[in-house]
């Protein structure tokens, strides 16, 4: 059976997968049928074919069966799953497959972050044990992708036609609710529910086995004599009980690292691996701020009891600039971490400055994970993983950090709602603000939508009932 990494997995995905559907007026779409060789293939030319009114975009060809056929895409419908199957799968494999108690090869449906409308069935090797929300190796064609189990497979293609699963992956397995969520995304936004999935996996070296580093602790042995530069370096271990590297050891005490390894074999220092990636510190401060104005601590003690019932709404926070909209918000952030649950606050990208992230850490003592376009692959990894195993108890992001697989969601604010930024214009379209309410409801969560100039939809359904109501009219402190 092949085998392979999962940095080499995700290498061979683009960056930036885009469909441009034609948009004629004959109402002619271009079929997926041939469109399975997970590779960027440009087209232009004319008007006066369905594929040339794509006018030069980009179209994913996802299995190398060819070029695209125009004659397929004259009134035919884009082909479906079912329809896929039999061109990629392979002949009998030599591998030994799971059986159910009647002898059948047990199968399982994985979602692709590909522009499919549903999962493909894969077989269960022998040994390997799946439910839905793992994450897998798999073979599609002659390429390599990482995906996730959504149920057990459909059945509808023989299983000894199927490919075997190549491995499981040692990643915290998606929730129930998140696989919903990117579901019903997908139908609210008519787009294929593995582009969708495509959003929440775009992390680096997801497949990898968890990065390590060492560092250095206080053991519990003696050196055999204290000199002045042991002295240093047992006086910096242990003003740092996280522990520190051997070269910021060395550096900090102003010592060789041949100084640290002889108190190492004293036993008074002991090396440990730990992940490379540092835990988040977790955020303690849950009390209720004391510098609120009264329609400001009003109108928090409202959003804080509405984030402990911990059932959907949705409220509009209408302020004046700089009547304390972020303070009033942030009060319901402490509430939902005080619930044990995780919070996500969306912001414009420009909006994501290091003002606003210095008022969040001046507010709970310590710095929130981040999701933008602006923090480096390791950080996107780290929050990723943050936010799935539950150690991210608040994430600041852009648009897309609503795509982030949380453990338990306990509420979403979406600041300056009113923004235009929420609306992914290129590519698959969406907008945040609308499906960050989705996710709300199927979260079970309150979301918060604020904004100094509310739009138009929003200030209409505060005005039918359907979203509770704060207005702050007053400048905070004036």
């Amino acid at each position: 059976m092949p085998s392979f990494s999962g940095s080499e997995v995700i290498s061979q995905l683009p960056s930036e997968p885009t469909i441009v559907w034609p948009t004629d007026h004959h109402d002619r779409q271009i079929s997926v049928a041939k469109m399975i060789d997970h590779r960027v293939t440009h087209v232009g030319g004319g008007h006066d074919d369905p594929i040339d009114h794509a006018r030069g975009g980009k179209i994913l060809d996802l299995v190398n069966l060819g070029c695209i056929d125009k004659k397929l895409h004259r009134g035919s419908p884009p082909a479906r799953v079912a329809d896929l199957r039999g061109h990629y799968r392979s002949g009998p494999s030599s591998a030994s497959l799971m059986t159910d108690l009647f002898g059948a090869v047990r199968t399982v449906a994985v979602m692709l972050p590909m522009p499919f409308d549903g999962p493909l069935d894969y077989a269960v090797p022998d040994g390997m044990h799946l439910s839905p929300g793992d994450f897998v190796a798999v073979e599609i064609g002659a390429r390599k992708a990482v995906g996730i189990v959504w149920g057990d497979g459909e059945g509808q293609v023989e299983a000894s036609r199927l490919k075997p699963v190549v491995l499981k992956l040692d990643v915290p397995a998606m929730q129930t609710r998140m696989r919903q969520f990117l579901d019903r995304a997908a139908d609210y936004t008519m787009n294929p529910p593995g582009m969708m999935l495509r959003l929440a996996t775009r992390v680096p070296d997801l497949g990898d086995p968890a990065k390590t580093r060492t560092l250095i602790y206080r053991g519990d042995g003696e050196p055999d004599r204290v000199t002045p530069a042991r002295a240093r370096v047992l006086e910096a271990v242990e003003a740092h009980e996280d522990g520190l590297s051997a070269a910021d050891l060395a550096r900090e005490a102003d010592v060789s690292t041949g100084v640290i390894k002889g108190l190492v074999d004293h036993g008074a220092l002991i090396r440990q691996e730990v992940a490379a990636d540092a835990p988040y510190p977790p955020i303690r401060d849950h009390a209720i701020g004391t510098h609120l104005s009264s329609d400001q601590h009003t109108a928090a003690q409202t959003l804080r009891n509405s984030v402990a019932l911990a059932k959907f709404s949705a409220t509009l926070l209408y302020g004046v600039t700089g009547s304390g909209k972020t303070e009033v918000y942030l009060e319901a952030v402490a509430e939902c971490i005080a619930q044990g649950k995780q919070a996500l606050v969306l912001l414009p990208e420009v909006a994501l400055t290091a003002g606003f992230l210095d008022r969040v850490e001046k507010r709970f003592g310590v710095r929130p994970a981040e999701w933008h376009h602006g923090v480096t692959g390791a950080e996107r990894r780290r929050c990723w993983h943050g936010a799935a195993n539950g150690a991210a108890q608040l994430v600041v992001g852009a648009r897309s950090a609503l795509f982030l697989p949380f453990r338990d969601l306990g509420l979403i604010v979406v600041d300056e709602e009113h923004d235009g930024s929420y609306k992914q214009q290129d590519g698959f379209r969406y907008s945040a603000r609308d499906v960050a309410i989705k996710r709300a409801q199927l979260e079970d969560c309150l979301v918060l939508l604020g904004s100094a100039t509310p739009s138009l939809e929003s200030i209409h359904n505060a005005g039918l009932g359907r979203y509770h109501h704060h207005r702050l009219q007053a400048r905070a402190g004036g």
